[in-house]
């Protein structure tokens, strides 16, 4: 989907950090160990693709962050960094060879074909990490087959290589 929508309910479901209200009644982190002025919202960044360069957003308050690079906020606090990626930002990062740097802090991959989905699922096996992909269409079919373990939610062509299927569209029946 949409990763800005894809990191809407990642935010709903606590996969990118808590959010802390400050008296003022705004979200934000604040940070200037290197004596910079740095004012980085909880780090909640979306990374895309803009004429050849990765742009970094600020997810809370959806504002570009100019002349930033990933390594900047790196320096900071990284128990704190999620990231949101396009799938363009996530072949940008892996041609450059910057993916063991970033690929912990990564929450969210959104718009991604099926061949950029196994290449994520195979950059997660390769660092020792066991997979689960979801899915729910064609389009999911090789990156469940790729994965450790590969949910259907849907009697279509995706529940013929998963390792489940439902015909139900919520995640609720895995525990009933």
């Amino acid at each position: 989907d949409d990763v800005t929508a894809g990191a809407g309910v990642a935010l709903n479901v606590g996969l990118l950090g808590e959010i802390k209200k400050e008296n003022n009644n705004t979200c934000s982190y604040s940070n200037n160990d290197d004596g910079g002025d740095h004012n980085l919202w909880l780090k909640r960044l979306k990374g895309e693709v803009i004429h050849g360069q990765i742009v970094w957003t600020d997810l809370m308050r959806m504002q570009k962050l100019p002349n930033v690079k990933l390594e900047d906020f790196v320096k900071f606090n990284p128990e704190n960094l999620y990231l949101v990626l396009t799938s363009e930002a996530f072949r940008h990062i892996l041609r450059r060879g910057k993916l063991d740097f970033i690929l912990p802090y990564v929450r969210v991959f959104g718009r991604c074909s099926p061949t950029d989905k196994v290449a994520i699922v195979r950059a997660f096996q390769s660092r020792g990490k066991i997979v689960g992909v979801c899915g729910d269409g064609w389009n999911d079919c090789m990156a469940m087959r790729a994965a450790h373990v590969g949910l259907a939610l849907t009697t279509g062509n995706a529940s013929l290589v998963s390792s489940f299927t439902t015909s139900s569209e919520s995640l609720n029946v895995c525990c009933e």
